[in-house]
Parts: structure tokens; sequence; C-alpha cells
């Protein structure tokens, strides 16, 4: 209990630090995210699961802080917030117990994903970026345990329905290339939608069985519909002129 407080103290003074104090502050914070950090692995160590577990939290929440709500240098762009990501994701590898690592390098990644947006113009680049970041959210519920599969996938959903929906209007008013990558891309989000139906820690989330499939088959059919050449004008576009060509055919001797 104590250690609970006082990981909910730490977090606390850290989301109010940086934005007194500023740049100062943040360093801090991140500062003591480390600390948090060898916390955790000491109580690694020592087999105190508990202890390592809140440590952990406490250490991911300081290092979200820390990029996620500050100015220029430390938060401006995506490149804070991935590279945070990353050495979330190095302690997921070197302390696999903790839920915090994982679940906080995704966060991590989806604030350098917002962040991106605004740097890309709209487009092919932009459904490039929506449904790169739906198409890994889809991937981590595949071989993650159960609660940080279900807060992924609920957080993939709005990604997931901005990228489908910018794929097919990119498919059908763009040219060459640009329509084959969105094309491709929309078909492998509704693709991967499918596979994470036959997840059982997730599937109940995603509504009746037969949901997913139709779908996942309505995004396919938009796709492929939108792809149809026009259809060729009749040349005798009237009845009046119906007639005419037919009688205008010749008989069969």
């Amino acid at each position: 209990m104590l250690l609970t407080v006082g990981v909910v103290l730490l977090v606390t003074a850290a989301l109010a630090g940086p934005r007194l104090a500023g740049d100062v502050a943040r360093i801090g914070v991140l500062l003591a995210a480390l600390v948090a950090g060898c916390a955790s692995a000491w109580a690694a160590r020592a087999r105190l699961r508990d202890t390592e577990e809140a440590c952990a939290a406490a250490a991911a929440a300081l290092a979200l802080t820390g990029v996620a709500v500050g100015d220029a240098p430390l938060g401006a762009g995506p490149l804070p917030a991935l590279v945070v990501a990353g050495v979330l994701l190095s302690l997921r590898v070197l302390l696999p117990c903790p839920l915090s690592w994982p679940l906080a390098a995704w966060i991590a990644l989806q604030v350098a994903a917002l962040r991106s947006l605004a740097l890309v113009p709209d487009g092919v680049p932009r459904t490039v970026l929506l449904l790169t970041v739906a198409l890994t959210g889809l991937a981590v519920p595949l071989g993650a345990r159960r609660p940080l599969a279900r807060v992924a996938l609920l957080t993939t959903v709005p990604w997931l329905v901005a990228g489908v929906a910018a794929g097919l209007l990119t498919a059908a008013t763009a040219a060459g290339p640009a329509r084959w990558l969105s094309a491709g891309l929309t078909v492998a989000a509704a693709a991967g939608l499918l596979l994470v139906r036959l997840d059982r820690a997730v599937g109940s989330l995603l509504g009746p069985p037969r949901l997913v499939p139709v779908v996942a088959g309505t995004v396919a059919g938009a796709r492929s519909v939108r792809r149809c050449p026009p259809a060729v004008p009749s040349r005798c576009p009237s009845p009046a002129g119906s007639a005419s060509c037919w009688r205008a055919r010749p008989r069969p001797r």
C-alpha cells in the first residue's frame, strides 16, 4: 500500500514539475525515471515482483511525462518519443516480467505518430503513416499478454478507422504506385483484423464472430469497386435507336 502511494505521489509531482519549471525540471524527471528503472532491476534480482512492477510503472510514467508534455527541444517532434519507445522495448527484453515496459512503449510510439501527423503531407504519406500504426497495433495482441493485448487493440481502433478511410480515398484519387500502395495497405489492415479475431484474448472485444469477416470483406470489396473502369456507353442510347440498330443487323441465312 505504501509503495503504491509513493508511486502515485512521484508521478503526480512529475506531471506538475515540467509545466512549472520547464526543461530543467523535465531533465530531472528523466533522471528520476532512470533511478526508478534501476530500482525495478534491483527488485527483479531480489525477486520482489510487486516492487519490480511498481518501480517499472513509475519509471515508464516518468519517461513518458518527460517527452509528452514538454516544449522544445525535449518535447518537440517525434524523435524523443521514438527514443523512449526504443529504451522501453530494450527494458522489455532485459526485464520481461513487468507489463509496464511494453505498454509504455506502445504509448510512446503513438505519441511519436501523433507528432508526425503534422509533419507529413496529406495523401499517400499520411495514409501510409496511419495504416502503419494500425498494422503495428494489430500485431501487438498476437504475442502479448491479455491486458496488453486488450489495451493495444482498443487504442488501435481510431488509427484503423482513419487509415482505412484515408486508404480508400487515396486509392480512388491517386494514380500509379501511390494507388497500389494505399490499396495494398488497406487490404493488409483488413487481413490483420481477421488474424486478431482468431486470438482468444481479444476476440470477444470485436463483437460477434461474423462481424469482423463482413467488415474485412467490405473494406477489400470497396477497394476493388473503386478500381473498376467506367462502363463503355452504348452506341444505341435511346429505345428508338435500339430498335433501328436491331433492324439494321443482318439476318442469319
